[in-house]
């Protein structure tokens, strides 16, 4: 397990804060939440199962603000494309990005603002 440094703890505790006041101002306006957030509820094997560390990866580099298309994408994580697309469709079924269309091209990218997951327990 990776050891953090005491500022890298500031930092995670700095985002966890701004994450729980966003949730809570957003629940106490009593607006319907937005669109834009999808919540998911998993037991921690169904987690595993989804968030492998290769969709993570993909996940990560399409937040990065440049997929690119699906090609781009399998390159930069030096995976096969078949096995690239088969994960974005997975986490498109998901709602966690979509794929969107130039041209001939697919490019993905992430469907919401925000996912609020449970944290999983390891080990």
């Amino acid at each position: 397990m990776k050891e953090y440094t005491k500022s890298e703890l500031k930092a995670i505790d700095r985002k966890l804060r701004a994450f729980k006041n966003y949730i809570m101002e957003e629940l106490d306006s009593g607006r319907p939440l937005s669109k834009d957030v999808l919540f998911i509820s998993l037991e921690d094997d169904d987690w595993k199962d989804i968030f492998t560390e290769k969709r993570t990866e993909l996940i990560r580099s399409i937040a990065s603000g440049k997929p690119g298309t699906v090609g781009a994408l399998a390159r930069r994580t030096n995976r096969p494309r078949e096995s690239v697309s088969r994960d974005l469709s997975y986490l498109e079924r998901l709602h966690i990005i979509r794929m969107q269309r130039n041209g001939k091209e697919r490019i993905p990218v992430i469907n919401k603002k925000l996912i609020v997951t449970a944290v999983p327990t390891y080990g």
